[in-house]
């Protein structure tokens, strides 16, 4: 039997009153609507499965014919080119904006960050939460990769980051991650360095002296800032603060220079808000292979500001939706998105990500809770396309979907047998039995993924994949069904 008959394949179908009511792949039998789109999309598969050239980009093209808007985080050598040429085919090539080397695009992390109409503590807890969600990320690649932090260090070190923030806040400074390190850098190593020449030349306590003839709106904020930078601080054993100055300055340092600088760190020639609103489609050419850090680290940093964005547009029902696309996205997920995921239908911002299975996410997120968190992202991403599935992935999803009843039944017969030679005249009685037993199966099983077809010539240049999608019945009677993709444009 064959599991995967049909093809998908772009269409321009005709305009809906509400945009979610639009067709984005379609089959005789079912449908998938950009109100299932909304919901987010979490597409699988091991290395090789045509993932990316299958549902990714069949998504991606239906996405660019309707005029949505996108920001894409491409993963590979070359793919920005190819996402450049297939925005122009589907005639938005004026819509592209591509961020790369040259710079030419850029926005300011911290100000976009800032809330100006919030209070002080409030913009203060806005950045420093920014930049600590860069430094979850950018944490993942040194020798503690895929250990679980000690949360007295995570805590301390957000801690220390919320306060300089503050103290450049009220003083009237200019808030870059230059300016931070500069600060924690030159905080007071004793009570008696307090004193010292070295101590009142550097940038703390001329950012405390500045923040002091600015506070009369902000008296509490600033002497709780004070106190940590010349009491807290000024008394900590000198291990203690070295391992917070060192967890944050990692971070600080890469976002101080280089091509990050001059995208995150400088002035702001990209607004998001706008590009969202206007329905652009934003590529970042910064390949995994290719920068490696730096493209995890500035692929965080824009994500992060795309979803603060998404989060404040207004919503018509001609509004159209805007997707954040990431191939590989193990590279850069963090423990914001589980939050963004659960809210973004409200704005029609999906997360759309790609990653070569559960255990990827797995290993992104160790320790006792870490199993409860990628359940957690997965489930908040309603539709899932399951190509080639690798084995622990795919026990996984065969465990998920769950067992059905399933009735068995057995007979056995034997003719009358012959023990003398009497039998020959008058056989012996025949004997027969039959029972039925119940018992419970999964709904699908690993081998029944094994046969998946992985595109290129061998396959017709067709991917096959199970989506899954919760809360809806398809015609398999069940909350999957097969879906065929074509590689050919």
């Amino acid at each position: 039997m064959n599991w995967f008959p049909w093809f998908s394949r772009p269409r321009r179908p005709a305009r809906p009153a509400d945009e979610l009511d639009a067709v984005v792949f379609e089959r005789p039998d079912a449908a998938w609507r950009a109100r299932d789109l909304v919901q987010g999309v979490f597409i699988t598969g091991a290395t090789g499965s045509g993932k990316t050239s299958g549902p990714l980009r069949a998504l991606l093209e239906t996405a660019l014919v309707r005029g949505y808007g996108a920001m894409v985080f491409s993963a590979k050598p070359g793919e920005a080119g190819e996402h450049v040429r297939l925005a122009r085919a589907c005639g938005r090539g004026a819509d592209v904006v591509l961020v790369d080397r040259e710079a030419r695009h850029r926005v300011n992390l911290c100000a976009a960050l800032d809330n100006p109409r919030a209070d002080v503590s409030t913009r203060a807890a806005l950045i420093a939460g920014g930049i600590g969600t860069l430094m979850e990320v950018a944490g993942r690649g040194g020798a503690r990769a895929g250990a679980e932090g000690d949360k007295f260090w995570k805590q301390s070190a957000d801690r220390a980051l919320q306060n300089i923030v503050l103290i450049l806040l009220i003083a009237g400074l200019p808030v870059t991650p230059a300016a931070v390190m500069q600060i924690l850098q030159s905080l007071p190593t004793s009570p008696r360095a307090l004193t010292s020449a070295w101590f009142r030349a550097g940038a703390c306590y001329q950012a405390l002296q500045a923040a002091h003839a600015h506070r009369a709106d902000h008296e509490p904020e600033y002497r709780a800032a004070k106190d940590w930078a010349l009491l807290e601080m000024a008394t900590l054993s000198p291990k203690t603060k070295s391992v917070v100055v060192a967890t944050l300055t990692g971070t600080l340092d890469a976002a101080s220079r280089g091509v990050v600088a001059r995208i995150i760190a400088s002035d702001t020639t990209l607004d998001l808000g706008a590009a969202l609103r206007a329905n652009r489609v934003v590529l970042c050419d910064f390949s995994y292979p290719e920068w490696m850090d730096t493209a995890r680290f500035l692929y965080a940093a824009l994500k992060h500001l795309v979803q603060l964005e998404a989060l404040r547009r207004p919503v018509t029902p001609g509004t159209k939706p805007f997707l954040i696309v990431s191939d590989e996205y193990q590279n850069i997920c963090s423990e914001h998105d589980f939050l963004y995921a659960s809210m973004s239908r409200s704005c029609r911002c999906p997360l759309v990500v790609c990653t070569q299975g559960h255990e990827s996410l797995h290993a992104v997120f160790p320790g006792d809770n870490g199993r409860s968190k990628v359940q957690t992202l997965i489930g908040n991403l309603v539709s899932k396309f399951y190509c080639l599935p690798t084995p622990t992935t795919a026990s996984e999803l065969c465990e998920a979907l769950g067992r059905r009843r399933v009735f068995l039944s057995n007979a056995s017969t034997q003719a009358g047998g012959y023990e003398s030679p009497f039998d020959l005249l008058v056989p012996g009685p025949s004997r027969a039995s039959g029972g039925v037993s119940e018992t419970f199966e999964s709904v699908l099983h690993p081998a029944d993924l094994a046969r998946m077809r992985t595109g290129g010539p061998g396959h017709n240049f067709t991917v096959d994949a199970l989506l899954v999608q919760s809360g809806r019945v398809f015609g398999t009677g069940f909350c999957f069904t097969p879906w065929s993709f074509s590689q050919r444009s």
